[in-house]
């Protein structure tokens, strides 16, 4: 006996392609200071553009963990808005590569591709994982940052 798909044909269709158009954004230096005064980190790379210049940078530069807010409200409301039928959501873990230092007054524009669907059963009833991939891009087109993250929904 063949197994059905709950995975309505037009979710199907997009797995492998952006999902969402691409967005950019202006990496702004108070940003980074609200962030690193935020988790605590004070270090002068991210607060004092003179030191940051004199190790090599053009400005201050990003905390690595800062470049997932970029797209993230946008990529949540993507991924809520698939019509899959279910409602609840279980975050099931991502991973980043932060490949090369973001500055202040860098432009990144930020990619989001629908990587995979799988449907299990669980204790919470049958759900769909849903995992997805952002990819940033700086203004020269260089990669400086990648994010791949899965999220369930029951």
């Amino acid at each position: 006996m063949a197994e059905t798909s709950s995975i309505p044909e037009e979710v199907l269709k997009m797995v492998g392609k952006e999902y969402r158009p691409p967005m950019t954004f202006e990496v702004e230096k108070g940003a980074i200071r609200k962030m690193a005064e935020a988790v605590g980190d004070l270090n002068p790379l991210y607060l004092d553009e003179e030191y940051a210049k004199e190790k090599g940078y053009r400005s201050v530069i990003t905390l690595p963990l800062m470049l997932g807010n970029y797209g993230l409200p946008e990529l949540q409301a993507a991924l809520l808005g698939l019509p899959l039928g279910k409602k609840q959501v279980i975050a099931r873990g991502g991973e980043f590569e932060y490949i090369k230092p973001v500055a202040a007054g860098d432009t990144l524009t930020v990619t989001f591709v629908l990587e995979d669907l799988k449907e299990e059963e669980s204790r919470l009833g049958q759900m769909i994982t849903i995992y997805s991939s952002r990819v940033y891009t700086n203004q020269n087109g260089e990669v400086v940052g990648r994010e791949k993250m899965g999220i369930s929904r029951y």
